[in-house]
């Protein structure tokens, strides 16, 4: 059963890599498969944990937290009024911090790396975040396959996409943060943006269903959010 698991989720790695609409496709035979032994080893570390759910769930957030933060860092199409088009609808969420991709780019030592490396063209600079998302999404997706597999998913509700949402919610708040522009919280929500975080704590502790006990800690304090699946690319 182990096996199938991580052949599963492979599956799914090689699905995303193999898919010409994304950029991470078109990298090298050499690169795809130094990544696919690595996605590899992290589902083998997971199946062969002493508790491999615990260890499937530390490294789904560790996935989600990474993933979220290059996603409210990347550039997104725009619809006729000129406004942010995305999956997800969520009044914290702004998708326009690509407009502060270089001052982002001085507090981030990856993003700064690469400026240095290539200077300060904005273009190039958001092509890396975009090959960051892609990447770590398509890492994402297999740890995801094997937690369908481990069947820690419920029948019919799914915390994950309201655990994403959470984070991305963090993770925009703290980049305001730390470039010194305003959050989208006010002054009365300021200690808000951490309740969003605190989800995690749920999540990696195992609960079957950390969203419910998520709400129920917080509750009304907490601000829906709209989230629509994507088509299967």
């Amino acid at each position: 059963m182990k096996n199938e698991i991580v052949s599963f989720a492979l599956q799914e790695w090689d699905r995303l890599l193999n898919n010409s609409r994304i950029a991470i496709s078109g990298s090298s035979f050499e690169l795809k498969q130094r990544w696919r032994a690595e996605v590899s080893a992290t589902l083998t570390d997971i199946v062969e944990a002493n508790d491999s759910l615990l260890k499937l769930r530390d490294c789904l957030s560790n996935a989600i937290v990474t993933t979220s933060y290059y996603h409210v860092l990347m550039q997104h199409s725009r619809d006729d009024q000129g406004s942010p088009l995305s999956s997800i609808s969520h009044r914290k969420i702004s998708w326009r911090l690509s407009e502060h991709i270089l001052e982002i780019a001085q507090k981030d030592k990856k993003l700064r790396r690469f400026v240095v490396a290539h200077g300060e063209n904005i273009k190039e600079l958001l092509d890396y975040v975009r090959y960051n998302y892609e990447t770590n999404y398509a890492h994402l997706s297999a740890i995801n396959a094997a937690r369908t597999m481990m069947k820690d998913i419920g029948d019919d509700e799914d915390w994950l996409p309201q655990f994403y949402i959470s984070m991305c919610v963090w993770q925009e708040d703290m980049v305001r943060k730390q470039i010194g522009i305003p959050s989208l919280f006010n002054t009365q929500e300021q200690s808000k943006g951490s309740k969003y975080w605190t989800f995690k704590k749920f999540v990696k502790a195992g609960n079957k269903f950390p969203h419910r006990e998520w709400q129920q800690l917080y509750g009304s304090e907490l601000l829906e959010a709209s989230f629509v699946v994507p088509k299967r690319p």
